[in-house]
């Protein structure tokens, strides 16, 4: 979002606001673990890639649920593929704990 924007768009008090986003992208290189902050203007930046070497994948795909002190994040994921074997899609995944810097 512009800088020259942000407050009407954003409205009073984004600055100092304390929310936070949080979701995944997946694509051929692996799982993008993304964060974006109101006292940025909801700039995304990526705190993690998760991916498993020696395997063949066209995409990643996860999900993921942010603990509550806001730092952290519980992600599964697994290459798209798995969804085509019963086995896999009811039990395949791989998880990973992404941290980032506090709210500053």
């Amino acid at each position: 979002m512009p800088a020259a924007k942000r407050d009407d768009i954003l409205g009073k008090g984004w600055r100092t606001a304390d929310d936070r986003a949080v979701t995944v992208v997946g694509d051929g290189y692996g799982l993008h673990v993304l964060v974006s902050d109101s006292g940025n203007g909801y700039e995304w930046r990526e705190a993690a890639t998760l991916r498993e070497e020696g395997l063949e994948v066209d995409a990643w795909i996860g999900n993921v649920c942010v603990t509550g002190s806001g730092t952290r994040a519980v992600v599964a994921y697994a290459p798209r593929a798995f969804t085509n074997t019963p086995a896999l899609f009811d039990r395949g995944a791989f998880a990973a704990v992404a941290t980032w810097k506090p709210r500053q």
